[in-house]
């Protein structure tokens, strides 16, 4: 089973669970997209919805006899937030009709990879060829399997305000060091190091979540997993159709980014 089908309502299912699931999926299918795939042969994807904007798809092919044939599935989930509206490099992956985007996103200081829902949207449109695309708005959307809610660190108007100003100020540096300023990527180095003397000092006392309120890093070994951690700017209770499992939909804050798990 995927990992992620319990993210949208799917907790213990066995193989031949899994395997009726995706049959009714295919037989029985809300939406049906096709276009040609980087090699030209007609690609197609197939989904099913379980609750509002979360379902399960099936990417695949369809042979002469009309039959359709899996080759990879993955559960979804559809953002209505914009994360980012950057230029984005589309980078397939070796071992499937999948691509995943890749974005310099300078608020998170690590390039943002993350898989490519509306892949099919990019293959019908000119951009297909393209190595850099731009899709105009970027919503992204994650599963998780597991999280902790932790009480908010309370602070005055002041330490937001310089927050603020500081997160501006570096990205600043940050656009001004890969322009190739000297002075910039000089500063840049100074500020990582007293921050980091600042962390090592406080640690010593302190835990570690009363110092870091807001993470964005990569988990593992698969670019596309990250570990977050953010402000919950809104909270939805969903309901799965075919389990009656509730799904938690939050949307998140962190680095000043927004985004839906």
């Amino acid at each position: 089973m995927h990992k992620y089908m319990t993210a949208i309502g799917f907790h213990e299912l066995n193989k031949k669970e899994v395997q009726r699931i995706l049959h009714g999926v295919a037989i029985n299918p809300d939406r049906v997209t096709h276009t040609l795939d980087t090699e030209g042969n007609e690609f197609a994807e197939i989904r099913k919805e379980v609750a509002p904007g979360i379902g399960i798809a099936l990417r695949g092919y369809y042979d002469e006899g009309d039959e359709f044939h899996m080759d990879y599935y993955y559960p979804y989930s559809e953002a209505m937030t914009i994360s980012t509206d950057i230029p984005v490099e589309m980078v397939k992956e070796s071992d499937k009709e999948s691509f995943l985007g890749l974005c310099d996103e300078i608020r998170l200081g690590v390039d943002l990879i993350f898989f490519v829902q509306d892949m099919f949207e990019i293959l019908s449109s000119e951009q297909r060829n393209h190595k850099m695309v731009d899709i105009g708005e970027v919503r992204l959307s994650g599963l998780c399997s597991e999280g902790m809610i932790l009480f908010p660190v309370k602070r005055t108007e002041y330490q937001l305000e310089k927050a603020r100003r500081s997160g501006k100020y570096r990205k600043d540096l940050i656009v001004a060091a890969r322009d190739g300023d000297e002075d910039a990527i000089e500063e840049l180095a100074l500020i990582d190091m007293d921050l980091y003397t600042n962390i090592t000092e406080r640690t010593q006392n302190e835990d570690i979540l009363s110092i870091v309120n807001t993470y964005f890093m990569p988990n593992g070994v698969e670019c596309d997993k990250y570990s977050v951690m953010g402000e919950i700017k809104d909270l939805r209770r969903l309901i799965n159709r075919c389990t009656m499992e509730n799904i938690y939909c939050m949307v998140i804050e962190s680095n000043e980014m927004s985004y839906e798990v």
